[in-house]
């Protein structure tokens, strides 16, 4: 398949991102802009709503940065339109999206992580944000594994992207250190792939066999409770967080909000893997 399917979709990306992404996709395209050049865009963005939060102040500042993060997302969405309807989707592209957006959140928390720095000593600041950074990782990753897994039961879509072991160390190469250092992430994404999802490629109910519908629907439902780890949800915590002047409150809210949720979803996952065919 293309694109996820709507049934996982937050709503987030059906009503506030996908249709403005569709649109300036359409206009990229037209003017001959590739999908790597819409990542960097993206990144770009993300770097100016950094900017915003570490060096702006007040209501202004908060306003700016959510808007360069909303146009984030809205590239970012457009750069795979972009790659799939000029047909140049490939694993290379796949990296360069990758580590945009990693590298763009984490000038996020490198702003955050200043502005906390002003607000209590270094060193405590300083744990705290590489904490969250860390556990965002994990988080997003997690996510992510939740959305392949679906996609490759329910739909058949290749396990782990277009990205095999092999691709990783050849096409990140193209990419200098940052390449590097992204199949350094994608090898922890693999990890943990494996570890949330062992029998990812054949456990439970196949698409016509007795019993999918009802697991199809308790997988989709999986999906949308592991949403809480998603790139959407922080972006809207960063805001509000920024809004109220306290970038502890975001930290916080990853260390402490988010995986809570995670023990909670491993726990009504345990109690439903009857239904769910062991995922």
């Amino acid at each position: 398949m293309t694109s996820r399917p709507p049934e996982i979709e937050q709503w987030t990306n059906t009503a506030l991102i996908h249709p403005v992404s569709q649109w300036l996709a359409d206009r990229f395209i037209a003017v001959g802009l590739t999908a790597n050049m819409v990542s960097v865009m993206g990144f770009l963005a993300m770097a100016c709503a950094a900017s915003a939060f570490a060096f702006g102040s007040g209501l202004a500042a908060a306003v700016t940065g959510i808007a360069f993060m909303w146009l984030a997302h809205v590239l970012d969405g457009a750069d795979g339109k972009v790659a799939r309807a000029s047909r140049t989707a490939s694993a290379y592209g796949e990296i360069v999206d990758g580590i945009c957006d990693y590298g763009g959140y984490a000038l996020i928390y490198v702003a955050l992580g200043l502005l906390l720095a002003r607000q209590m000593p270094l060193w405590p600041a300083a744990a705290i944000t590489i904490a969250a950074a860390l556990f965002h990782i994990i988080q997003a990753n997690i996510y992510e594994t939740r959305r392949r897994v679906y996609c490759h039961r329910v739909y058949g879509a290749p396990w782990g992207g277009s990205l095999g072991g092999d691709d990783i160390d050849r096409v990140s190469a193209r990419a200098g250190a940052a390449g590097g250092a992204f199949a350094l992430l994608t090898r922890v994404f693999l990890a943990i792939s494996r570890r949330f999802s062992p029998a990812a490629a054949t456990a439970g109910p196949r698409p016509g066999d007795p019993g999918f519908a009802a697991c199809k629907q308790a997988m989709s439902r999986d999906v949308k409770i592991w949403a809480v780890c998603s790139q959407n949800v922080k972006t809207v915590a960063v805001g509000l967080a920024m809004l109220a002047g306290c970038p502890l409150c975001y930290f916080l809210f990853v260390l402490v909000v988010v995986n809570a949720s995670i023990a909670i979803a491993l726990l009504a996952q345990r109690r439903a893997s009857a239904v769910s065919g062991g995922l």
